[in-house]
């Protein structure tokens, strides 16, 4: 779609501004963070704005916002995980080692591996595994919600939730397995 500046103004204000708060709470899911999805929305709203003549019609505004703003979710994960595994454990295991502590020490060690194995699993499966077990046991939304957000059917949802969660299952078994 092609607009004058007034007309994209009030386009803008009718048909996307107007999903600001459901935006906001997607990701305010996503991120578990008040101030990261302030942001996140904020950059979904101006790249809205930049990028509206490539909307093809008023009808897909909800699920093209939802795009951009899933797709500002991912990127806001690869740069918080690059900073926590780059912050990772230092101050916690700087307190003095004590025989009291040891054990705590060492079952966080484990804890931390884990998590780093399964991150690691979970970001070598296909996209569209990815995006389904993301979406579903980080953000917490239901398998309607996720079928609707990446504009796919509902059954195709949740066979793929299924196909990746035993992708994933595989997956970790053998990054754990290779790294004994």
């Amino acid at each position: 779609m092609r607009f004058n500046k007034n007309f994209k103004r009030r386009f803008f204000e009718n048909n996307i501004a107007i999903y600001y708060d459901e935006i906001y709470r997607f990701l305010r899911v996503l991120t578990g963070e008040k101030t990261a999805a302030e942001d996140l929305c904020q950059n979904v709203m101006e790249k809205a704005w930049k990028y509206l003549n490539s909307l093809k019609t008023a009808d897909k505004a909800k699920n093209w916002l939802f795009h951009i703003a899933r797709n500002e979710a991912k990127t806001y994960y690869r740069k918080q995980y690059r900073r926590d595994t780059y912050e990772m454990t230092a101050p916690e295991i700087k307190e003095e080692w004590t025989e009291e502590n040891e054990n705590d020490i060492l079952e966080f060690l484990i804890q931390t591996e884990e998590s780093k194995t399964l991150l690691e699993a979970l970001t070598s499966l296909q996209k569209k595994y990815y995006q389904i077990i993301t979406l579903r046991y980080v953000a917490g939304l239901e398998i309607k919600e996720i079928a609707y957000i990446l504009d796919i059917n509902y059954n195709t949802a949740r066979t793929n939730l299924r196909r990746g969660l035993q992708v994933l299952k595989e997956a970790y078994i053998q990054l754990t397995e290779a790294k004994k």
